[in-house]
């Protein structure tokens, strides 16, 4: 990605380019905190069955490295031992690899989840670019994985050297303690050493892990082509969206066209459109009730004069009444001023005259609405 392209990657990534680049296995990751949920469960572990596994241990220590002149000159019960030390031995092994994987698993599961990205199994030609290594080996990533890593080689080294310090003693006589007391004392020591290193890496982990998910954030940042581009892919092209707004009108229109008896007006176009209008009165904005195009159009006009409800001509209202208003949702008040008129006019139909009428229908019919409200409509018909 050049410079020029991150600059104008300014916007943070929508919920779809998340889930995507999730499918691709581009995910939050943070080595740190695998790490440290992994030793802190098996430091966990230790500490909850070493009052259980301890006798156990002894056993093992006893059978493994002490041995009477019976068994040593008895071939059958030398291999015996030997035999039952490697697979009591195989067994605590095991026992701390599943902790050790269980471990590593759940640590990998909190950030990022679980992610199933079967392609990246597959080897990349790009990977192995001489000048993209070149290019990773210089990258900030790489400086700030150098920084955590001497970081960690430091804390490493300084809790070494203060265990050390502390149990010199203990270490220089080693070799005088009894098989029980040196296995018991060499658990116990590394159970100590690795709870130290577990409390040192939690600061390590609190910087790692947000940085982790602010570079990954970094990384899928848009553009406001991308959005743009993202938001038309996610809404259809526009004159197919007109196609299934037509059909879902369609498919409502059963339940539509019984409340048109209860309309106040029905607001034609006259050749396409017929939108019906039903006013409550007071405070409450009329509603749209029915509305449709083509052959419901006139099917809407036909169920408006049976029941008596008047229909007037009115081109502009009637293709923008349509356009923006869903059926049972209220007229914006972008459109009041028109709409109110062709309310006043029914309301008061009984009090004109025949010239009244007549020149307030041509009026209705010249309604002109908001420039931002304006729809031509299909063939541009009035």
């Amino acid at each position: 990605m050049s410079d020029e392209d991150k600059d104008s990657k300014t916007f943070d990534p929508s919920q779809k380019k998340l889930q995507d680049a999730k499918k691709k296995g581009q995910t939050v990751r943070s080595k740190e905190l695998s790490n440290f949920i992994t030793l802190l469960v098996c430091v966990i572990f230790y500490y909850a069955v070493s009052p259980f596994m301890e006798p156990m241990m002894h056993e093992w220590f006893d059978k493994s490295f002490t041995f009477n002149k019976d068994v040593l000159y008895s071939d059958t019960d030398f291999l015996e031992r030997i035999k039952d030390s490697f697979f009591n031995c195989f067994l605590i092994v095991m026992v701390m690899l599943i902790v050790v994987g269980l471990g590593s698993f759940f640590g990998n599961l909190i950030i990022g989840g679980w992610v199933f990205a079967p392609k990246n199994a597959f080897p990349k030609m790009e990977k192995v670019s001489p000048l993209k290594g070149l290019k990773r080996m210089f990258s900030m990533k790489t400086v700030v994985e150098l920084i955590k890593s001497l970081l960690k080689l430091t804390l490493l080294a300084a809790v070494s050297y203060l265990l050390i310090k502390i149990y010199l003693t203990e270490l220089l006589t080693m070799s005088f303690l009894s098989i029980d007391d040196l296995g018991s004392f060499s658990l116990d020591l590394a159970a100590l050493y690795f709870s130290i290193i577990v409390l040192s890496l939690l600061g390590v982990v609190v910087v790692d892990a947000p940085y982790q998910f602010f570079e990954h954030i970094s990384n899928l940042k848009m553009s406001y082509k991308d959005l743009k581009d993202e938001n038309k892919e996610l809404e259809g092209d526009p004159h197919q969206k007109g196609y299934m707004r037509q059909k879902q009108r369609e498919i409502s229109s059963a339940g539509m066209l019984h409340k048109i008896k209860d309309a106040d007006v029905v607001v034609t176009n006259p050749t396409h459109y017929s939108v019906a209008i039903a006013y409550a009165g007071g405070d409450e904005a009329p509603i749209v009730v029915a509305s449709g195009v083509d052959s419901l159009a006139f099917k809407i006009r036909e169920i408006a004069k049976e029941h008596k409800v008047q229909v007037l001509e009115s081109p502009e209202l009637a293709r923008s009444l349509y356009k923006h208003v869903e059926i049972g949702k209220s007229v914006p008040e972008s459109l009041f001023e028109a709409v109110a008129l062709v309310i006043t006019y029914i309301k008061r139909l009984e009090q004109y005259t025949v010239e009244q009428k007549i020149r307030n229908k041509k009026m209705i019919r010249k309604i002109n609405v908001p420039k931002q409200m304006k729809y031509e409509g299909k063939n541009n018909a009035n």
